[in-house]
């Protein structure tokens, strides 16, 4: 139910947005951006992989039953298949376990050259954009850039504007649970639920 109210939520949004009723959003604002961490690219690899694994078990647990054989289930059980497939997206750096959308580049030798070159590989952030495309905003500056990304560290040529480095000072928020955020979200700022916001549009 929560996905039909927020479904239809999204097609009255764009309906208004179309209609010049709602500006439209900025989508080269920070505040629309969502920076994958190392841990969630990890996770997500990892559940892809593990995935793989067991769809391949059910197969030869399906075949073995089939054939009538003698089913051994330490046989169909091979962890270094996701090993491998961990260790080939971090010698490599391509991430991802289908060809069509594997992303390159992901994982990189740290450069150790100095101190300052080497937070500042570590705090590299990758626009996964067609380095090929013509679209001059992707690559400029935004006011809501300031004391996130450092402005002049960006290279020359397909990649200026789309390879950027945060700001030293700059840190990454840590998670914190759905519930608090919740609570605050409702009991101090005000914000109302989108079923009641349904009814009470209904109602009217």
């Amino acid at each position: 139910m929560d996905k039909a109210f927020y479904l239809g939520f999204a097609v009255r949004k764009l309906l208004s947005v179309s209609l010049g009723e709602a500006p439209k959003d900025d989508i080269d604002n920070i505040i629309n951006k969502r920076f994958s961490t190392a841990g969630s690219l990890i996770a997500v690899l990892t559940r892809q992989l593990v995935r793989n694994f067991l769809k391949s078990v059910h197969v030869h647990l399906f075949n073995a039953c089939k054939s009538g054989k003698f089913i051994n289930i330490t046989d169909f059980i091979n962890h270094r298949k996701i090993t491998a497939g961990l260790k080939f997206a971090f010698s490599t750096g391509t991430w991802g376990i289908t060809k069509n959308n594997n992303q390159s580049g992901v994982c990189q030798v740290i450069n150790n050259t100095n101190l300052v070159s080497r937070l500042s590989h570590q705090r590299l952030v990758n626009k996964p954009v067609n380095r090929d495309g013509k679209i001059p905003e992707v690559r400029q500056l935004h006011p809501s850039h300031f004391g996130l990304l450092c402005a002049p560290e960006t290279p020359e040529g397909r990649t200026t504007g789309l390879l950027n480095s945060l700001s030293f000072l700059a840190r990454m928020r840590i998670g914190a649970d759905a519930d608090c955020v919740i609570d605050v979200l409702h009991q101090d700022m005000g914000v109302i639920t989108l079923r009641s916001t349904c009814s009470t549009n209904r109602r009217a």
